[in-house]
């Protein structure tokens, strides 16, 4: 009895819903359902466009990031870099072979026969460095002929060639050539008591030259395409680093010469092998 009285209690509160739900017509309240729908679709909707809208934040936080770390990086890179040979007006292209090291030699100093042989022996190949193709190095003017035929006619097989004036001196063997002029004149002079002004032929060359060295390393020094700062001979130098005011015992960062020669050599080896044999 109660469980039949219940059930029909349920029969009728569900008509009651259902009648709830219909129209004068009998037909389902469509506004009812319209907002229903509504409560359905307008939440998804709104997190699509919750998330679309995320995501554009986000890009562009990300894009402005990177454009100022990226601004950055280029200003602190261009204002922290170190000048460069090219700062200075010095051509930072070359051939040479790069070394660094310290080195003093006394062999060099006095008129002793064995400061002439050391002289000669980093003098004897000239000046000038064989070059193969001038223009990769800015050189677009020619060069002088080579040294071995600068007072010998070349060979056919060799005058021939284009490359007989790619030659070109290199300003540090140059005014080494210079410091070595000057040097054995002295050495004549005060050693050997010649008379530089007797009026010879041979007196009147070496003041020809001498002139002509003494104005080429006056340039040198003026232009300073090599600058070192040096100081005075470091507290507790040797006596012989600060004898006659020389400043010797100061570090400094050179070629090697001995590697510069070789190069030098091996230059004048490719020179060869274009005309020899042909």
């Amino acid at each position: 009895m109660y469980s039949q009285n219940l059930t029909t209690e349920k029969h009728h509160q569900l008509d009651n819903e259902t009648g709830s739900l219909l129209s004068a017509h009998g037909h389902p309240d469509s506004s009812r359902e319209s907002d229903e729908s509504l409560d359905i679709h307008i939440p998804i909707c709104r997190q699509s466009r919750w998330r679309e809208h995320v995501i554009r934040v986000v890009i562009t936080i990300f894009s402005i990031t990177v454009a100022i770390a990226a601004g950055f990086y280029l200003t602190t890179s261009s204002n922290s870099s170190e000048p460069t040979l090219k700062d200075f007006g010095i051509n930072p292209k070359t051939p040479l072979p790069r070394e660094i090291f310290t080195e003093r030699r006394d062999e060099f100093i006095g008129p002793s026969k064995e400061a002439e042989r050391n002289w000669d022996r980093i003098t004897m190949g000239s000046d000038t460095i064989y070059l193969q193709d001038p223009s990769k190095y800015g050189l677009h003017d020619p060069g002088i002929r080579a040294p071995f035929f600068m007072f010998n006619t070349p060979p056919p097989s060799a005058a021939s060639l284009p490359n007989l004036n790619n030659f070109y001196v290199l300003n540090t063997m140059h005014q080494l050539h210079c410091v070595n002029v000057a040097r054995q004149r002295y050495n004549q002079l005060v050693y050997k008591g010649i008379n530089a002004l007797s009026g010879s032929f041979v007196d009147n060359d070496w003041l020809e030259h001498l002139e002509h060295c003494f104005e080429y390393l006056r340039l040198s020094i003026v232009c300073a395409d090599y600058m070192t700062l040096e100081s005075d001979s470091p507290p507790g130098s040797p006596e012989e680093y600060t004898k006659g005011n020389l400043g010797w015992g100061v570090v400094h960062s050179c070629i090697n010469w001995e590697r510069l020669m070789e190069y030098q050599r091996e230059m004048v080896a490719v020179y060869n092998g274009t005309w020899e044999g042909r």
